[in-house]
């Protein structure tokens, strides 16, 4: 039913709750993660901007019994006169409830990492 549907201010929650997250991972380097010297591209890692991407919503998918919502942001350099692109994306999975079920880290295939 359309009145079970999520509401708005749920999904903002989420979306701050990924957004925080994202934050806590590029905080600091991290080589497990890909976030090298190399990998920034020469930006200080300060530097960096989160700017929110999508938000799906799973209604099937494999080895799920319910829906799931995705958040995604990718991870710009500092704006420049300059075209550029994102450097990363963070993708984090909820359950219907808002628990953090899974997330995602990894560099653009267009981005140097290494």
């Amino acid at each position: 039913m359309l009145s079970e549907w999520p509401s708005t201010v749920f999904l903002e929650e989420l979306k701050a709750s990924a957004y925080a997250l994202a934050l806590e991972i590029i905080a600091k380097p991290n080589e497990a993660l890909g976030i090298t010297e190399s990998s920034l591209r020469g930006f200080p890692l300060a530097t960096l901007v989160v700017r929110f991407s999508q938000l799906s919503v799973v209604l099937e998918s494999y080895g799920r019994r319910t829906h799931y919502f995705q958040i995604k942001f990718d991870i710009w350099p500092p704006d420049t006169d300059a075209p550029v692109l994102p450097l990363f994306w963070y993708e984090v999975e909820f359950s219907p409830e808002g628990e953090v079920w899974d997330d995602f880290f990894d560099h653009y295939p267009y981005s140097s990492n290494g």
